[in-house]
């Protein structure tokens, strides 16, 4: 499908790309074993120019030291076999001449802390069917070269995307949790609040939790009103320190879609991120924290000049695509973020755990 729109003349090839080809939603994780970042962003192509009419997208993965330096044709070993980055996953999809959006679209990259042999695991949105165009959730495994659809329980929708993965630690046996090399945990919808258990080997999911919440209660929390909502965001870390019993807490920082007062042709929304805390006993899971939305500073704009002071412009998105690691002797939770949904940038935080309350770790 590419040959649509690649020129003719070799000459022209650069421009093309320059102008119908770019990057976003980069996505990163700490590989204890290797000492590396991996990091997985989505290529696309678009047509006629109109960057967010993506034709079709690929994963690119890269690898990247401690201090975030490029590591080029750096290849690393897994279960007897060789693989060197940077490269483009093979992933097979739907697709029909003319059409777009094919292809995975917002990759959020996560691996099992707990196991030294584990494979990273890509959650991303695609096109399963185009009679009806529908979008579901994958994940992609970079090693083995497996590519499985994920089969949600309950009422599906349309398009499936912006789940937030999480794992539970091999050890932990409380509640009604499966917890298991073959297991995968999501955030579905944070409201309500509903946690998704998914199988590895085939994709076979089922609803673990599905909170009920008071009517009353959420008519008074602005978290959950018609115009601020919580959605998608980034994996799910465990906290280094657990000092409650039975309990387990995660920090995860998805996006608040609020009502900046723009006007519909400006997109009407802006799009922050917020620090949360999500704990679980086994059974039951629950919000202990949410922060306000956050800015983290003028300096993640960069030469975006329009984003600074202006929520309508490029400042209107600002989101956080994951946290690659958290440094708990340094006090130091390094994310991925993007401007406008046209940068991959790269930010450590300090002092996170000062900003929790107490009784939420």
């Amino acid at each position: 499908m590419l040959k649509d729109g690649r020129p003719e003349n070799p000459d022209d090839l650069e421009k093309w790309v320059e102008t119908s080809w770019s990057r976003m939603s980069g996505s990163s994780v700490w590989l204890e074993r290797y000492s590396v970042f991996m990091t997985v962003t989505r290529v696309f192509e678009y047509a006629k120019g109109v960057r967010h009419w993506s034709r079709v997208s690929f994963l690119r993965v890269q690898l990247f030291d401690q201090n975030w330096q490029h590591l080029q044709d750096h290849s690393i070993e897994w279960q007897g076999k060789t693989f060197t980055f940077p490269c483009i996953l093979d992933v097979d999809f739907v697709w029909a001449r003319g059409g777009v959006f094919y292809g995975p679209e917002d990759p959020r990259i996560a691996i099992r802390p707990d196991d030294p042999d584990a494979e990273p695991v890509i959650a991303c949105s695609m096109m399963s069917s185009l009679e009806p165009a529908e979008h579901d959730m994958f994940i992609v495994f970079p090693f083995s070269n497996r590519t499985v659809l994920l089969n949600s329980t309950g009422t599906p929708r349309s398009t499936e995307k912006n789940w937030s993965p999480f794992f539970l630690p091999l050890n932990y046996t409380k509640g009604q949790a499966t917890s298991s090399p073959n297991r995968i945990h999501f955030i579905h919808k944070h409201y309500p609040l509903t946690v998704l258990e998914c199988k590895l080997s085939d994709g076979t999911c089922i609803t673990l939790y599905k909170q009920v919440m008071d009517e009353d209660y959420t008519k008074a929390h602005g978290h959950f009103d018609a115009k601020t909502t919580i959605t998608g965001g980034t994996n799910l870390v465990l906290l280094p320190e657990q000092t409650r019993p039975g309990l387990l807490s995660y920090i995860a920082l998805p996006r608040t879609h609020t009502d900046v007062g723009c006007k519909q042709s400006d997109g009407e929304a802006g799009y922050r991120p917020e620090l949360t805390v999500i704990t679980t006993d086994g059974t039951s899971f629950w919000f202990d924290y949410y922060s306000d939305p956050i800015e983290y500073g003028e300096v993640v704009f960069g030469n975006f000049s329009t984003a600074i002071g202006d929520a309508c412009n490029d400042g209107r998105i600002l989101l956080t695509n994951s946290i690659a690691r958290i440094e708990p002797v340094q006090d130091i939770v390094t994310v991925t973020i993007s401007v406008a949904d046209k940068t991959v940038q790269v930010l450590r935080i300090r002092d996170t755990s000062s900003t929790l309350p107490k009784w939420t770790i």
